[in-house]
């Protein structure tokens, strides 16, 4: 792993090396990879967390590319979680990217228990 990716945040006194080397070690599960979602895998990519987990069910939509930073005109009718897991392992592949083209529900929960952080992205109440 070469550290000088990260060198600009480890001088920052309140991740310094030590927990740049704790980040590298962390599982996130993203559950819906919309406007938040999507900025947020991008950042965890970009940070150097050692695997994303990707969750979402949709397809990319022209009216997605205005809010959702990770996509673009290429990506229309590709599934979200797929397409994603292309660019981030593009952006930083050191990252362990896993995708699931589906929606999350029980038959997924299990994957909670395998990360770190869990972030919710969702756009409805039933996931």
């Amino acid at each position: 792993m070469d550290m000088k990716r990260y060198s600009r945040q480890i001088v920052l006194k309140q991740i310094g090396e030590a927990n740049q080397k704790k980040l590298l070690e962390k599982t996130i599960l993203i559950i819906g990879l919309g406007g938040t979602g999507s900025a947020a895998a991008e950042m965890s990519s970009r940070l150097g967390v050692k695997k994303l987990i990707l969750v979402d069910r949709d397809r990319i939509e022209i009216t997605n590319l205005h809010r959702q930073i990770l996509y673009d005109m290429d990506d229309l009718k590709e599934y979200k979680a797929e397409t994603a897991a292309k660019k981030l392992q593009k952006i930083n592949p050191d990252v362990e990217v896993e995708f699931h083209n589906s929606a999350f529900d029980s038959s997924l929960a299990y994957m909670v228990n395998s990360a770190d952080l869990v972030f919710d992205g969702t756009d409805n109440m039933t996931t």
